[in-house]
């Protein structure tokens, strides 16, 4: 397991997205204590104001636009994908889509590290 020393989390911007949901929500918290910059990519970001601490940055925007991802992207070091779409009707094909034909492979063509939601369930056997 890669340990990051302290003093360098600081230095180091995390992008979560889907911090208003169960797991993000506690990650984004988890992050911030630890001292990493977070930048938090939110549909809705009035859903975070209250939750996120001074330094954390918020952007308004969307994972399906490409626009609002290369901004939330822009002088990452590692990414969270934690979204999943439980508001549509078909929301597996929603996150299909949305993970494989354009988040997670844009977000790999900018950062070194990126972890989605069914790698940690699955290092912590959920």
């Amino acid at each position: 397991m890669n340990v990051i020393d302290p003093t360098a989390r600081a230095s180091l911007r995390v992008l979560l997205t889907g911090a208003t949901g169960y797991i993000g929500g506690r990650l984004l918290r988890l992050l911030e204590t630890r001292g990493y910059r977070v930048r938090c990519l939110a549909r809705r970001p009035e859903a975070l104001r209250q939750k996120v601490g001074p330094s954390t940055e918020l952007i308004a925007g969307n994972v399906l636009e490409r626009t609002d991802l290369d901004i939330a992207l822009r002088g990452v070091d590692a990414a969270f994908y934690l979204v999943h779409s439980m508001g549509s009707e078909s929301f597996e094909e929603s996150d299909r889509i949305a993970a494989q034909d354009r988040v997670i492979e844009r977000m790999q063509e900018q950062i070194a590290i990126l972890t989605r939601a069914s790698e940690i369930a699955e290092k912590i056997k959920i």
